[in-house]
């Protein structure tokens, strides 16, 4: 993929210095459950020749001293419930690495008191309409299946894709399934409510896709516990075997979609960068393959 390739090219300028070691800070994690997830970052740590620590996240859980491919993995959970503490230790003649080893540490405000200085800048950042009651709902909307047997959608994800839709006027639209953070709860909604819901200065991309690539993304993003994509104006049936989609069926606006149709339908999906809108067809795709990586390994 292209971010890998980018990724390849800055550690060999990086070990062309002669570093005592490199460290990866990535947004990524050691511990992905589901095995293709798993092997397919393991075949990066094993393609990525040269580093010796892995800084990761994405999936806000709490790693210390994994190995893997020679690779010593830290992650440090999230929502600065503590930092990891790393040691590494060189040889005093030769300078080589020898060790490294880490342990987390609880952030614990009655230990660690608040920085004076950083505490008065947050609160004069603090926005108070946050607050603000803008409306109110009678239900409870997850962003969760609540049947993963039977069905996998996740409602407010689905909602937003339909927003989106409406708003692009579009034939389809999607859009990733963990970027909705939160659940929107029964009572009153607050401005603070839809920040955490999705706090991502996303813009919407708008593209030209043959069905058959629609299949291809739709198949790959579909896992037995959940969907990593969220969508509008589409509906699938599906079968699974082997940890993959075996037999699918698609509607496209209650229209079936019959394998081996070139036509296309216009489909939108937030994404985490801004700046992009309208791109050559080389350039968008390229950016999809980068976004959705998992997809197309």
């Amino acid at each position: 993929m292209i971010w890998k390739k980018k990724l390849k090219k800055v550690i060999r300028q990086v070990l062309q210095k002669k570093p005592n070691a490199v460290i990866l800070l990535a947004h990524e994690t050691s511990n992905y459950k589901d095995k293709d997830d798993k092997e397919r970052f393991e075949k990066l740590l094993k393609d990525i020749k040269g580093v010796n620590l892995f800084l990761g996240g994405h999936a806000h859980i709490i790693v210390q001293n994994q190995e893997i491919e020679g690779i010593t993995c830290v992650e440090s959970a999230s929502y600065l419930k503590g930092v990891s503490d790393i040691t590494l230790t060189f040889d005093d003649n030769t300078k080589e690495l020898k060790t490294i080893s880490s342990n987390f540490v609880i952030l614990d405000n009655n230990k660690f008191p608040p920085d004076e200085e950083i505490k008065t800048f947050a609160d004069s950042r603090y926005n108070k309409n946050l607050d603000d009651v803008i409306a109110t709902t009678t239900i409870n909307i997850s962003n969760v299946a609540q049947n993963p047997d039977d069905n996998l959608d996740a409602p407010l994800a689905i909602m937003m894709a339909d927003v989106m839709r409406k708003v692009a006027n579009t034939d389809i639209g999607l859009i990733n399934t963990r970027g909705v953070r939160k659940n929107l709860e029964k009572g009153e909604i607050t401005r603070r409510d839809l920040k955490e819901i999705f706090p991502f200065s996303n813009t919407i991309v708008i593209a030209k896709v043959k069905g058959s690539f629609l299949e291809k993304f739709i198949r790959r993003g579909i896992k037995k516990e959940y969907s990593l994509l969220q969508y509008a104006g589409i509906k699938a049936e599906y079968t699974y075997k082997n940890d993959r989609v075996d037999k699918i069926n698609i509607y496209v606006n209650n229209e079936k979609y019959i394998t081996g149709w070139i036509k296309p339908w216009y489909v939108n999906w937030n994404k985490y960068r801004t700046g992009y809108h309208y791109l050559t067809n080389k350039e968008l795709f390229e950016l999809i393959k980068e976004m959705y990586y998992w997809l197309f390994n």
